[in-house]
């Protein structure tokens, strides 16, 4: 949350939920919570408030969540008005993607305390980020560099370049050792970003400490052929001792922005 505090405990909160189904946090008299699930170009998202206060009940609860061009966002059930001590409320969302992006859309929370008065109002993101929308594609090694190779990227300027690359250290400046990046495959790329690992390609040099895979990006919008635009999206994580460097490639630049910036979020 900007604006009263508890920034850091929803910075936490958010990356958490870029690759669980649910997350929580509690700040002072308030929890907020999030569960989402994604199919295809679709997504549900509940938002959970919780009043921890023992004394003040709040009034004029809203929950805003401005429109953006890249998501169709609906209200699936309506938020209460008020709520006690202890008493929690959910605001239930149905997102459709429409277009590649690489921010989180925001929402404001806003209340009234009963027991001062006063008018509060927090700004947080929503974990909507576009991994969510990325399902698997399973590639051999001779098929993810080609089409790698295809995705090289062209000289000249671009706003958002097809090509993303970060070169950062690992959380807690720790080694990086062919179990961690063997963990990172399985519990980060695959499980929780919903990357495929290339097939014959990582194994073919053991002591390369590289991670590849890919995936594709779904929308909802219909291309000139009448089929919905999806976006195939490459990701090559190299280690070396404490640090990785990540190069994304993508058939769009947002997509590769939006890969590059959740993967380093969740390793560095």
């Amino acid at each position: 949350m900007r604006g009263e505090g508890g920034t850091e405990d929803l910075t936490r909160l958010l990356l958490r939920a870029c690759t669980l189904p649910c997350a929580y946090t509690c700040a002072c008299a308030r929890q907020v919570g999030f569960r989402h699930a994604y199919q295809a170009h679709q997504a549900r998202l509940a938002l959970f408030l919780k009043n921890k206060s023992a004394t003040g009940g709040w009034t004029a609860l809203r929950a805003d969540v401005p429109a953006v061009p890249y998501l169709k966002v609906s209200r699936q059930a309506p938020l209460a008005e008020t709520l006690g001590p202890g008493e929690s409320a959910t605001l239930v969302l149905s997102a459709e993607c429409l277009e590649p992006f690489e921010a989180c859309p925001e929402c404001t929370v806003g209340f009234v305390s009963g027991s001062t008065g006063a008018t509060h109002a927090y700004s947080l993101r929503l974990p909507v980020v576009a991994t969510g929308f990325m399902e698997p594609v399973a590639l051999a090694a001779a098929d993810f560099m080609a089409r790698w190779n295809a995705l090289a990227p062209a000289a000249g300027a671009d706003p958002f370049p097809k090509e993303q690359q970060v070169v950062f250290a690992r959380s807690g400046g720790l080694a990086i050792d062919a179990a961690e990046l063997a963990r990172v495959r399985t519990t980060v790329l695959s499980a929780g970003l919903h990357l495929a690992p290339t097939s014959g390609l990582d194994d073919a040099n053991p002591a390369a400490l590289q991670a590849t895979a890919a995936g594709t990006f779904r929308t909802g919008s219909l291309g000139p052929n009448g089929q919905r635009v999806s976006v195939g999206a490459l990701v090559k994580l190299d280690a070396a001792g404490s640090n990785y460097r990540l190069t994304v490639r993508a058939v769009h630049g947002k997509v590769a922005l939006a890969l590059k910036n959740v993967i380093k979020a969740q390793l560095g």
